[in-house]
């Protein structure tokens, strides 16, 4: 059976994020870089209420697609 690693947490503004991986090439490396790509999405949350300037059109899910596509492209690691 191959590993898998869930990560959950809860951003600053009250949604929670829960990414898993899994696989035979699950190695500390990607799980670190994982875990990265979920603080910068963290840090992103709190600036964004910081400046208290949540905008309506954009919704959690495609933030979190969006660092996603920015971080890992094409899928490749």
């Amino acid at each position: 059976m191959a590993p898998r690693i869930r990560v959950e947490d809860a951003l600053p503004s009250g949604e929670r994020v829960s990414i898993s991986i899994e696989g035979p090439d699950v190695s500390e490396e990607k799980v670190l870089y994982l875990l990265r790509t979920l603080r910068e999405l963290r840090m992103a949350s709190m600036l964004e209420l910081e400046e208290k300037e949540v905008s309506e059109d954009t919704t959690l899910k495609e933030k979190i697609w969006r660092v996603i596509a920015e971080n890992f492209g094409d899928g490749t690691w």
